[in-house]
């Protein structure tokens, strides 16, 4: 997808060849989309045993036309120019970058969506963090401003600081379903896809280059594993990130100004992006009162949001300054440690090698991703290492800057690498096609396995309590009916017990179901006993493992009503 000089010659490949090409092409579109899945089915093959075995047909697949095709443009570049793939590509028109970039657009949101939809459907979606923002919004538009029962009856700016919620809690009147979030979640981080073009244009990149960058955001892992981890707030303003280097470098002050103030309205510790594009804008932009002026307003809104206004709203200290307990109180060498330790650097690659580390080619928008690099590399919670939950929001966007830049100082600055770039984006895409792991049609797949007519029924009877009635239930079952004011989930831990929890809380409705059952908690078959104890009766059930009880007292009540006199 970069620029090279392609002509359209007559084809000076033999007829064989070229269909050998054509097939070759067709087979990596067809295991990169789907992992071979089809194929597999049809042939009877059982399920391999883990996602790493259908990861490998992607691998395996790249090397196989990837290595051949760098082999003919060293040794044949005229063949390589008359090749298929090639000449498909290129030249690339702008009607054709239009319809290339749309359709990753397209593609990347309509994979989001559909998988968010499918995890949903198979009760793969959770309490925490789907059902905390879904029943936040929800009784915020029906007069309860953000509370959560989840987060034991707070107002969840009291947890984390995300008035950002405010601005789509209209989106969620209209359209109340927890899928909603899964939907906006994936609509931003598709709208990545453009910005990063545009970046790239911006750098003043050729066309297909910046289209190239485009495309490796589209395969980037970090970026599609944000969207399985259920819902979360500052994934919204990743494209708001992306946008705000754009605002500052075309001098568009207002706009830069007015995409940090939505940045940091969807999490508190995105204070530190905010500084750092504030940081860029004094060294490298030489806009020094405006640099200045948002480094310190970012600090003191950082400070005064979990020193004051979080205890305030909550009536507890801030809980997430605990995950950098040993970093505060620790000394220098601890901190080195785990700055510059194995564990960092490892994470270092997993983060950098699917762009080929180009970041670190150019220093200035490489430390854009210090802020959230150093709160994940010196957070307690080994959680924030992860590339399977959203931790990477606030390195993504800059991960893709740096790379642009990163190129832009390879090939303008080395001729060899500019005359040699097919060499550059065929190393670039292996790279990143290595990093990709199974297709969104894989996860897609196995949700659309797990969704039977029991879950079915599942969501039916769960979508049946009364919304006005409080619920406690297991964790994967709270976002199948979270539109309530009051819904808890039981505990992971041994104490307290369910009988402990249903004592205390009274809920009107319990629900049960053995595969979700929390393993560390006593056995079913020790509690579903206590329900005539503890005043409940069992009103519906499916599959032997699904049970919907009412408290005895709604019973009678429901009773009482129902005989009165008309």
């Amino acid at each position: 997808m970069s620029s090279c000089g392609v002509s359209r010659s007559v084809p000076k490949l033999p007829i064989w060849q070229t269909l050998l090409w054509v097939l070759a092409s067709v087979w990596f579109l067809f295991v990169f989309l789907t992992n071979a899945v089809p194929l597999l089915d049809a042939l009877g093959i059982g399920e391999l045993k883990s996602k790493t075995r259908y990861a490998h047909f992607i691998k395996f697949s790249s090397l196989a036309l990837l290595i051949p095709l760098a082999c003919l443009y060293i040794f044949k570049r005229d063949s390589f120019r008359d090749l298929p793939l090639v000449r498909f590509f290129f030249p690339l028109s702008d009607n054709k970058i239009t319809i290339l970039l749309r359709s990753l657009t397209a593609l990347f949101f309509l994979n989001g969506v559909w998988g968010g939809w499918l995890r949903h459907q198979a009760l793969e979606t959770r309490a925490f963090d789907l059902g905390i923002f879904a029943q936040a919004l929800w009784n915020t538009v029906h007069g309860d401003f953000l509370h959560s029962s989840l987060k034991d009856g707070i107002c969840l700016l009291g947890d984390h600081f995300a008035p950002f919620l405010i601005l789509i809690s209209p989106i969620y009147a209209a359209f109340p379903n927890p899928v909603t979030l899964l939907t906006l979640q994936a609509l931003a981080t598709a709208a990545c896809i453009p910005l990063i073009y545009t970046v790239g244009r911006q750098a003043s990149l050729p066309k297909g280059d910046a289209l190239l960058f485009a495309f490796l955001f589209f395969l980037y892992g970090p970026a599609r594993n944000t969207l399985r981890a259920d819902f979360h707030p500052e994934v919204l303003v990743e494209p708001l990130m992306i946008a705000a280097f754009i605002f500052l470098r075309a001098g568009r002050r207002l706009l830069f100004l007015l995409s940090l103030i939505l940045v940091v309205s969807a999490k508190e510790n995105l204070s530190g992006v905010v500084f750092i594009l504030g940081f860029y804008a004094f060294f490298f932009e030489k806009r020094r009162w405006l640099g200045l002026i948002i480094m310190a307003a970012s600090a003191v809104y950082l400070l005064a949001i979990t020193q004051i206004v979080i205890p305030a709203l909550s009536g507890e200290p801030y809980l997430y300054s605990g995950f950098y307990r040993s970093a505060v109180s620790g000394s220098a060498w601890v901190i080195l440690h785990q700055l510059l330790g194995p564990g960092a650097w490892e994470y270092l690659l997993k983060l950098l090698a699917p762009v080929l580390f180009l970041p670190i080619l150019h220093p200035p928008t490489f430390i854009l991703m210090l802020p959230v690099l150093t709160q994940n590399l010196l957070s307690e919670n080994g959680v924030t290492r992860s590339f399977n939950y959203h931790y990477t929001v606030g390195l993504t966007p800059f991960v893709f800057i740096g790379a642009v830049y990163g190129w832009k100082f390879l090939i303008s600055r080395f001729s060899w690498a500019d005359a040699r770039k097919p060499i550059a984006v065929i190393a670039l895409t292996a790279c990143a096609l290595l990093a990709y792991g199974p297709s969104e049609y894989f996860y897609s797949w196995k949700s659309a396995k797990k969704t039977t007519p029991l879950t079915a029924e599942i969501q039916r009877q769960m979508l049946a309590i009364p919304t006005q009635a409080s619920l406690l239930t297991h964790a994967n079952l709270i976002p199948q009916a979270v539109h309530r004011k009051e819904v808890y989930q039981f505990e992971f831990n041994a104490t307290p017990t369910k009988a402990d929890s249903l004592r205390r809380l009274k809920p009107d409705y319990v629900v049960f179901f053995e595969p979700f059952w929390e393993p560390n908690s006593e056995p079913m078959g020790e509690v579903l006993p206590l329900r005539e104890d503890l005043g409940y009766e069992l009103i519906s059930s499916a599959g032997g493992s699904f049970f919907v009880y009412r408290s005895r007292k709604l019973s009678l009540h429901a009773e009482e009503i129902r005989s009165r006199p008309q």
